[in-house]
């Protein structure tokens, strides 16, 4: 199966270290050398996956897919976090609390670095990302650190539906 060019700074190690991380500390480790290895400025997609959005996260990850791999084509160096996912969920299921506490886990123990490293230069939201607790935490800390915001239109996928 053919890649999408916004998956060209995953190496054959990182698919590894992403299908064997046990924490969201080693998916950490693996992001931070993708995104190390990728030119400047490094955006990212926010928006609606676990919470919000389209209502599943099968659809909601398949519309993040559309977004970055459509802002790559245009010319956007996009960290495209949806390998992640497999992982987030596995690590997600061995945690304990409640559904917020597991999401704020991984908001806090991965998402938060990444940001807080400053190598994340800009932050494109998905229309509707206000559905997503995730995303607007992640718009609120875009405002702290300085991070610049991008509203995409609602109409941004419209040829590719």
């Amino acid at each position: 199966m053919q890649r999408h060019h916004s998956l060209k700074h995953y190496k054959d190690e990182h698919y590894k270290a992403i299908d064997t991380a046990e924490t969201y500390e080693e998916m950490l480790e693996t992001a931070l050398d993708i995104l190390k290895n990728m030119p400047q400025p490094i955006s990212i997609v926010c928006g609606p996956i676990s919470t919000g959005g389209l209502g599943s996260i099968e659809k909601n990850l398949e519309n993040y897919e559309k977004v970055i791999n459509k802002l790559c084509d245009e010319g956007k160096n996009i960290f495209n976090q949806v390998p992640f996912e497999k992982a987030i969920e596995k690590i997600h299921g061995k945690l304990e609390g409640t559904a917020w506490e597991k999401n704020q886990s991984l908001l806090d123990r991965f998402y938060l670095k990444i940001y807080k490293s400053g190598i994340i230069k800009k932050m494109y939201f998905i229309h509707g990302w206000e559905s997503s607790h995730g995303a607007k935490w992640e718009r609120e800390l875009a405002g702290k650190l300085g991070i610049e915001i991008v509203d995409l239109p609602k109409d941004y996928l419209k040829e590719l539906f």
